[in-house]
């Protein structure tokens, strides 16, 4: 059978040959400019705004700057933030995922609270070689911003346990890279005279800062030996404790909630 010999191979073979650097066919059709904003995004330290964004740029082509713009109402005024990254990457017609870290502007009026908030991002190219006008990419849309922990009570019911002991199921989330302290679950029945408290440290490998839900079962039983939790209803409290890992400033996720200590099963 004669072997066909197709124009593509033609034309790399005359690249080779006359030394000249020729994109492949996919990378061809790569825009010279493109940025994605991703979601979520999150709260950083001293109530910064984080985003996460997706951006390249055609082969050949030489980035200039990236610039992100964050606005956010909230119930104190308005948060605004901006940044320009310079040279954000190389220019190789892939995809590079990059997270960029939004201060509060000197005109606003409120800082930066979890919630949802409008991002645009632009980036910026040219071409070494000509100099010619330069190109971009822009992308605007809404996305969530989380707080760096957040705790909520599991869906499953507080169950009353064998001698007393409450056994409260707790979901809690904390974000990269924030490093855990501590989880606090306190419960508390008749006006507060019948408390209790368990404290889980750092160490427990159920405590983890990785952006994902974790499930953590939590039994707490009363202060005063000989008293007993009772089916009914119950006040129980959360703290879950981090610190930012470069110097150690605390944030907090709390909540208080009054629910019912149901008959284990």
């Amino acid at each position: 059978m004669k072997r066909r010999t197709s124009l593509a191979a033609i034309v790399g073979v005359l690249a080779i040959l006359l030394g000249v650097a020729v994109a492949p066919p996919a990378l061809a059709t790569v825009p010279p400019a493109s940025v994605q904003v991703l979601a979520p995004g999150q709260i950083g330290q001293h109530e910064s705004a984080i985003v996460p964004l997706q951006v390249r740029c055609r082969v050949g082509l030489e980035s200039r700057n990236l610039v992100v713009t964050v606005t956010q109402d909230v119930p104190d005024g308005t948060a605004t933030g901006s940044a320009t990254v310079r040279d954000p990457l190389r220019c190789n017609g892939t995809w590079h995922t990059l997270s960029v870290e939004l201060g509060i502007d000197a005109t606003a009026t409120a800082d930066f609270e979890p919630g949802q908030a409008k991002v645009t991002a632009r980036l910026t190219v040219r071409n070494p070689a000509t100099g010619g006008t330069p190109a971009a990419g822009t992308d605007t849309r809404f996305i969530k911003l989380l707080a760096p922990a957040e705790a909520e009570l599991g869906t499953a019911p507080i169950r009353h346990g064998s001698g007393g002991v409450a056994r409260v199921p707790v979901r809690i989330r904390c974000q990269i890279p924030w490093l855990p302290v501590e989880l606090i679950v306190e419960v508390a029945q008749n006006d507060g005279f019948l408390h209790g408290q368990t404290i889980i440290s750092s160490g427990d490998t159920r405590l983890v800062c990785d952006g994902e839900w974790h499930r953590v079962l939590v039994y707490v039983g009363p202060d005063t030996a000989g008293d007993k939790f009772f089916t009914g209803p119950a006040q129980v409290t959360v703290f879950f404790d981090i610190e930012d890992p470069v110097n150690f400033e605390p944030e907090q996720a709390s909540l208080s909630i009054l629910t019912e200590i149901v008959d284990d099963d």
